[in-house]
């Protein structure tokens, strides 16, 4: 296993994390709560923690698929994913805002 491919691991493991932490924490919510930004903070959490989980279950997919078939072309595969996540939470997130 190639160095890239561990630390492509791990930025997966770490967007799973993060959308675990949107759905389940109350500190969060209490905070985005306090700041008045978003009409339903429920749906933007949701919304936000499924599209991490998502993002990073397919990065580690794609590095899986990579380790198989030793396509080595990680960051043509995984790119992608980060900046379509990256766009939708954005777009997402001014369609929320009050």
């Amino acid at each position: 296993m190639e160095k890239i491919n561990i630390l492509i691991f791990l930025v997966g493991l770490g967007f799973i994390l993060i959308g675990m932490t949107f759905l389940k924490s109350k500190s969060i919510k209490a905070s985005i709560e306090a700041m008045r930004t978003y009409k339903d903070i429920n749906k933007y959490l949701n919304f936000n923690g499924l599209v991490n989980i998502i993002a990073g279950v397919l990065i580690i997919s794609f590095n899986v698929i990579d380790l198989i078939l030793k396509i080595q072309y990680e960051l043509y595969l995984i790119l992608p994913i980060i900046i379509l996540s990256s766009l939708i939470t954005t777009f997402y997130n001014k369609s929320l805002k009050s």
